[in-house]
């Protein structure tokens, strides 16, 4: 008979180690248990079969940053998820933070600098009408009963200063950025652009207007990493730029990196 090699399965507790407890707690924001936190990381990552057999340093890297914007991932607050897809080139599945509607939104808030944020899909029956120029406006009213299908997506603030910038994005734009999404390329109707297709739509337009509005780091910081998360880049920029992977958690990280790409290619 011969001699089987048994590879440990990868765990939640692997990967959220107390190292990396200890350097969620020195970005998180105060407001936020650390505790609480890192026990909510490891629960999204235990429902996922795909997560757990990303690289170490991605994973560990896309709940770093969700740490240091203070948002929470997945949960009921739906503020920032964490989305596994393969590069079928190298042959590994890489880890992707992607910023939800509810946590632009938050950002949004604790900016400090808007009264009030929105972002609503319009449906065919809906009455909507906008402008833009010197005299733009934005009229929407939602349709009693059926609405009929998504036709536009829009976003409005209302600033401290008396702004009231708005955006609309028609359904086909959004649709664009869908398509080019390595999360919707790599799970298709398992995607999270199919499961909560309204929520990332409104994020969608959300991130656009957002781009033209004098923002908080923040705010400015999580647009960059979405976009790139869309345009299949963010791993490849966070390794360029995020230089806050502690020694002891690269360590911890390579002790079970192996093992990880081994479950990838079993799944």
């Amino acid at each position: 008979m011969q001699n089987q090699q048994v590879t440990k399965a990868i765990t939640a507790k692997d990967i959220i180690s107390d190292n990396v407890k200890k350097r969620i707690a020195e970005v998180l924001p105060s407001v936020i248990d650390t505790n609480r936190f890192a026990r909510i990381c490891a629960f999204e990552l235990s429902k996922d079969e795909k997560l757990l057999a990303c690289t170490a340093t991605s994973i560990i890297r896309s709940v770093m940053e969700s740490a240091r914007l203070g948002l929470e991932v997945g949960g009921v607050k739906g503020e920032s998820y964490l989305v596994a897809y393969k590069d079928k080139q190298k042959g590994i599945s890489t880890c992707q933070l992607i910023i939800g509607y509810k946590g632009m939104l938050t950002l949004l808030y604790r900016s400090g600098k808007v009264k009030d944020g929105c972002a609503h899909a319009v449906y065919k029956n809906d009455i909507f009408e906008f402008q833009y120029g010197t005299n733009k406006y934005l009229k929407h009213i939602p349709a009693r009963g059926e609405r009929g299908e998504i036709i536009a997506f829009y976003a409005f603030v209302s600033t401290i200063n008396g702004g009231e910038p708005f955006d609309v994005m028609w359904k086909n734009e959004v649709d664009a950025i869908m398509e080019t999404s390595p999360d919707y390329k790599y799970k298709g109707q398992n995607s999270i652009w199919v499961k909560h297709y309204v929520a990332m739509g409104c994020k969608t337009v959300i991130r656009r207007l957002f781009k033209t509005l004098p923002l908080s780091n923040d705010i400015q910081r999580a647009v960059a990493i979405d976009e790139r998360a869309d345009s299949g880049e963010q791993n490849n920029v966070i390794d360029a730029d995020y230089e806050d992977v502690p020694e002891a958690e690269s360590h911890a990280a390579n002790e079970f990196t192996s093992r990880s790409e081994q479950l990838a290619e079993a799944l």
